[in-house]
């Protein structure tokens, strides 16, 4: 080979191995990072006014710094993996890289999954912080990226801490609690990880096996089921139902009293109709309505009717609505009967199905409740049936409300000389303004004169 054949086969190498180092993904470097700074994670952020004091100090560390991290997750990819993986390494306090290894869990990036499978290795009170950061992690995923975020890299993580029965000392885990006791690791793998429900979630079979062995072996004294027992209703098996039976059928022991509505909740989730009987035994109690209506069994209308005389005034009112829910139909005329009669108990419930239906019907109900109702929670809600239904009768019945009289009203939370009139008429011009673009603010004589052209 001559030496221009020989000149030319080393230029296209040349240009070979240029284009493949061009083409090949590249760490930001220095100055790039430098340039394009990231927003600085905070170990104290500032308190919000009505944030639960009782809540872990991790929690409120990675709710504090939210904001923060979606700015983060808003950057290139390769950017802010690589600031992450520098503050995963850095001196920073372990709140801050716990936040660090979310981010990147948000990316899915194997790094954030790792440091997660490293640390929860590591039995300590910091276990405490990593389980909240994880729960915090699945709360939020979706607020945080539109990418969906794979938790199932977790599963093993998850399934192993919720049978982990070493004891830490829980003074070291919450300094909130100076009393000096103990607690396993799978307690706080449930209250503070919310790792069954997670699990459930995910729909893990191994995570059920193990669930309902717990649930079996355990009693409420000695542990806290309550969010193991929630998560057996996302499945859909029916192994879950003689446990959840026989939580239901235990309600007079003291011991599942405060997890039968929990139980209640996942065999309604779970869709066993053989809870049925169980609710039926137990037509006084109003938290048996909620799953007799979602179960939608018209059978259990004649127990229903048979029971009404000798029900309590709460129970009997949860269960004319429920009646009203399964007969089904035009459900308007009972619902506005029992408005008017002032035993009924549930009138909440009753204006809120009223505010979805949206029918016109419930317009002079409405009107007369804005004005003349002793109760502030039922003027409030015909106001927003009367915005709901929208028709010239609703406006009409709105632009009334403006020159009734709210100061009597009174409410929990609400200093002593709080204004209801001026809260009242400002919300209600509010509506008349959403609804017809209009905007008199609460002179009533503007807005009657509007509605007379």
């Amino acid at each position: 080979m001559n030496a221009g054949k020989w000149s030319i086969l080393i230029l296209l190498l040349v240009l070979m191995i240029t284009v493949r180092a061009d083409s090949s993904p590249r760490a930001p470097s220095r100055s790039a990072l430098a340039q394009n700074k990231l927003p600085e994670f905070v170990a104290d952020p500032p308190r919000e006014p009505n944030e639960d004091v009782r809540a872990p100090q991790q929690k409120l560390v990675f709710q504090g710094n939210f904001e923060a991290m979606v700015e983060i997750l808003k950057h290139e990819p390769a950017l802010v993996r690589a600031e992450m993986t520098r503050r995963l390494k850095a001196p920073d306090p372990y709140s801050l890289q716990l936040l660090a290894a979310a981010v990147l869990v948000f990316q899915n990036d194997d790094q954030g999954r790792e440091f997660f499978r490293s640390h929860a290795k590591v039995i300590d009170k910091d276990l405490a912080d990593l389980y909240v950061t994880l729960s915090e992690i699945e709360i939020s995923a979706q607020f945080a990226t539109p990418a969906v975020t794979d938790l199932s890299w977790a599963e093993d993580l998850m399934i192993e801490a919720i049978q982990n029965r070493t004891q830490l000392n829980l003074s070291e885990v919450s300094p909130l609690n100076s009393i000096e006791q103990h607690i396993e690791v799978r307690e706080l793998a449930m209250s503070l990880g919310r790792f069954p429900e997670i699990l459930a979630k995910m729909h893990s079979e191994r995570a059920l096996t193990v669930i309902i062995a717990m649930i079996r072996e355990s009693r409420p004294r000695e542990l806290d089921l309550k969010y193991a027992v929630a998560s057996l209703g996302k499945y859909k098996d029916k192994r879950v139902e003689p446990v959840l039976l026989g939580i239901l059928g235990q309600r007079e022991d003291g011991e599942w009293r405060h997890t039968y509505q929990i139980a209640l909740g996942a065999a309604v989730e779970a869709g066993l109709k053989s809870v049925l009987p169980i609710l039926l035994k137990r037509l006084n109690d109003p938290d048996s309505y909620e799953g007799i209506i979602a179960l939608a069994d018209k059978n259990a209308i004649p127990s229903i009717e048979r029971a009404l005389p000798r029900l309590k005034d709460e129970a009997r009112s949860e269960a004319e609505l429920a009646l009203i829910h399964l007969r089904g139909g035009d459900v308007v005329p009972p619902l506005l009967s029992l408005l008017r009669r002032k035993e009924f108990t549930e009138v909440l419930k009753a204006w809120l199905w009223l505010e979805k239906l949206k029918d016109p019907r419930a317009v002079p109900v409405a009107t007369t409740a804005l004005c003349h109702d002793p109760d502030w929670f039922t003027r409030w809600e015909a106001m927003r049936v009367l915005g709901a239904v929208g028709t010239d009768e609703a406006i009409a019945g709105l632009v009334n409300g403006l020159g009734c009289d709210y100061s009597r009203l009174r409410r929990g939370k609400v200093s002593s000389d709080h204004d209801y009139n001026q809260e009242y008429r400002t919300q209600i011009a509010t509506t008349l303004k959403e609804l017809t673009g209009n905007d008199f603010g609460i002179d009533q004589k503007k807005w009657r004169e509007w509605l007379a052209r």
